[in-house]
């Protein structure tokens, strides 16, 4: 290698990696030395060009086994992510799936912070590398139904990727790959062959646009895994046809080895296809022959003993994955407490003894519950991670003391407290002090304790006007209830939703809120829809205090109305305490 690049300009550094493996014949240096040189490279140049093209070649290099030390080749990955350059940032988030198993929680919870980048370009990133972690390096082998949770919940990170930034056309790749794999495990066989088409559509389509076509290597692959599959479903679910048993296995075992070829294919994504195809392609490989062979058994065993060595380990694999079977009935152990898991104790129970008794099979038992259970909306609608766990925490909630509560009202209401946490998430992270002035203090060029309702109104309004439900909000209504005047008020079709704005110069606890506040919301509510929510601008002193966790600002009420009749119809208001007249991060510091 030319040392004398080093000192060169940043035109020859780029003329150099743009023809790197030309000028370098990398077979035949040492990696550790190729992998210094290009680090060296890195940190002598501020050129962003420069660092992403030699950062790129360094994760080439490792995937292939030239550069040997993994571990270093990640800590320039982690560098990039921990710079304050996006184009960094997104260069390493693109080539941390290389890494996948090395991934420490220092780089996860970093990643994860990146979801509320306000680049939408890395946020989105963030997103994408989540759902490809969880989907297929998250999985255990043994653990069926924490396949199935883990599976959704790499959905939710791919549907936030395409919502952060229009046409994810990769994230969809991902997103048509998880109902394909649902369509598998719920045995829909027209969706397999939906998913199955749109997913090789995807890839046709993609191809067309791509200046360079070799990006797509790994999402073909994949295809190619699945495609495999597909064929293995399409002869297991007719087993109860099959007349040649032997023909039938033989062309699993074919349609298997095709997957398993996969494994030695050569190319920088060697490493990564074989960790998917043994931590996930070979679970849903397994399930399909679990639950569509298991009425075979005793034939597969007959099998065995007259095979040749190669169809012979292959059925052993099948009956592995199999339940085990006495008398024709499935083992209780096994399928009972998998039931049980999915559906209750007594829901569970039901279930196994009507596959004991034949009046349903294990597979469409299982299936069944995939598709009531596991559709496509489990977006994470509010934008990001920490305002999705409170979402989903005060939905529980309201489903636990609102449990016959109408499905079509609560999925409104949904809609408006998704928004509601956008907005208060875009409030503290990632904001900046001229969106929303009315919310520092006067050191922090803000307003100060003179900010007022009136700020808080205007720019929640301004917020709800662009989001997905505009067409619903009104901007202060006189006479709502009881000749009261409500602030905001969302109204469409079937429900009314009051969102009452207060400021305070205190900061009131649960108690407080409650005997001062929550009865005049309440109130409101209780001439609509039950559910109501109340926004409090809390303006104290907070120069030399940290900010409480976003998670806290929510809480959600109940107060016993103003009467002796039984409450049937229960009003409950979910509140939210928006910290303001906020100081710097800096100067809480009081180090000298």
């Amino acid at each position: 290698m030319d040392k004398n690049v080093l000192l060169g300009t940043d035109f020859s550094k780029i003329i150099f990696l743009d023809n790197f493996y030309v000028n370098v014949d990398v077979e035949n240096e040492d990696g550790s030395a190729v992998l210094d040189f290009l680090k060296e490279i890195i940190n002598t140049t501020e050129n962003t060009y420069i660092k992403r093209a030699a950062c790129k070649i360094i994760c080439e290099l490792t995937a292939v086994n030239i550069i040997k030390n993994r571990y270093s080749s990640l800590g320039v990955l982690f560098d990039f992510l921990s710079s304050n350059t996006n184009e960094l940032i997104d260069i390493a988030l693109k080539q941390l799936p290389f890494f996948i198993e090395l991934l420490t929680s220092e780089i996860e919870h970093k990643v994860i912070d990146l979801t509320d980048h306000d680049n939408g370009d890395i946020s989105s990133q963030a997103y994408l590398f989540l759902g490809i972690k969880t989907f297929f390096f998250s999985t255990s082998k043994n653990d069926f139904p924490n396949f199935i949770s883990t599976i959704s919940e790499a959905e939710k990170y791919f549907l936030a990727a395409e919502n952060v930034m229009d046409n994810r056309d990769d994230a969809w790749f991902y997103i048509i790959l998880i109902q394909l794999t649902k369509a598998l495990l719920s045995n829909d066989q027209e969706g397999v062959e939906t998913m199955i088409t749109e997913l090789y559509k995807n890839l046709q389509v993609r191809a067309l646009y791509e200046i360079d076509v070799t990006g797509l290597e790994l999402e073909y692959l994949i295809f190619q895994m699945f495609d495999s599959l597909n064929r293995n479903y399409k002869i297991a679910i007719r087993s109860q046809e099959w007349l040649d048993i032997r023909h039938e296995t033989q062309m699993i075992l074919e349609a298997s080895m095709e997957i398993d070829k996969l494994k030695l294919h050569n190319s920088k994504f060697n490493n990564i296809t074989k960790k998917i195809i043994e931590e996930s392609v070979s679970k849903i490989e397994s399930n399909i022959y679990n639950f569509h062979l298991y009425g075979e058994h005793k034939r597969l065993i007959a099998l065995h003993s007259q095979s040749d060595k190669r169809l012979a380990d292959f059925i052993d694999s099948i009956l592995q994955s199999l339940p085990d079977q006495d008398n024709g009935t499935i083992d209780d152990n096994e399928v009972l407490a998998m039931l049980v898991v999915f559906m209750g104790a007594e829901g569970g129970l039901e279930i196994y003894n009507k596959i004991q008794k034949k009046e349903l099979s294990f597979a469409k038992a299982i299936g069944q519950f995939i598709k009531n259970n596991y559709n496509s909306n489990l977006s994470i609608r509010t934008g990001s991670l920490a305002g999705e766990e409170i979402f989903n925490v005060l939905m529980r909630e309201i489903d636990t003391v609102l449990p016959k509560y109408s499905k079509e009202k609560r999925k409104t209401f949904s809609a408006v407290l998704e928004e509601v946490i956008r907005y208060c998430q875009a409030t503290f992270v990632g904001n900046e002090k001229k969106r929303f002035p009315f919310l520092y203090s006067t050191s922090a060029k803000g307003k100060g304790t003179k900010a007022s309702e009136q700020d808080l109104q205007d720019s929640m309004i301004l917020y709800f006007e662009h989001s997905n439900i505009a067409d619903g909000f009104e901007h202060e209504k006189s006479k709502f209830v009881d000749g009261g005047r409500v602030d905001i008020v969302y109204k469409k079709d079937i429900l009314t939703v009051p969102i009452e704005l207060k400021k305070s110069l205190s900061r009131p606890d649960k108690d407080m809120l409650e005997e001062n506040y929550i009865a005049q919301a309440q109130t409101y509510t209780a001439g609509y829809d039950q559910l109501g929510i109340f926004v409090l601008l809390e303006m104290s002193d907070k120069s030399k205090e940290p900010m409480a966790n976003f998670k806290d600002w929510f809480k959600i009420h109940h107060l016993r109305p103003s009467t002796g009749q039984e409450v049937s119809f229960p009003d409950y208001i979910i509140s939210v305490v928006i910290p303001g007249n906020r100081t710097s991060p800096s100067s809480k510091s009081t180090y000298k």
